[in-house]
């Protein structure tokens, strides 16, 4: 697992991490889902740090073409590309902020802030 926000013993499996919750949204390459912190094994984590609203967006990075793997590499190259857009806008005001990248099975995760308005809001 890679991180937007790198985190020294952070869980190396995104479903040992979060949980995924009900489906904010669809699009032609992923869904994004709201989703929380599991409560980690030790017990470290705070009721506040593990009600902090996430969302996840999910990308298949499968291939479509199965002769070439062209859509699978161009997948993977938008997620690593997004990822370096995130962390270069780290701090920014108005930005999202990400909190780490799982990739796992063909599936990246996305974990990032979850905003609660719309772009017509914002």
């Amino acid at each position: 697992a890679s991180s937007c926000a790198a985190q020294r013993g952070a869980p190396r499996l995104f479903h040992d991490a979060y949980e995924l919750d009900e489906m904010l949204g669809s699009g032609a390459f992923a869904t994004v889902h709201a989703a929380r912190r599991r409560q980690p094994a030790d017990g470290g984590l705070g009721a506040s740090a593990r009600s902090v609203p996430l969302a996840v967006k999910v990308l298949s990075l499968h291939d479509n073409d199965k002769l070439t793997g062209e859509s699978s590499r161009k997948r993977r190259r938008a997620v690593v590309n997004e990822v370096a857009m995130l962390q270069r806008m780290r701090g920014e005001a108005h930005i999202l902020q990400c909190e780490g990248l799982f990739v796992e099975a063909g599936v990246a995760y996305i974990v990032l802030e979850r905003s609660e308005c719309s772009l017509l809001q914002a």
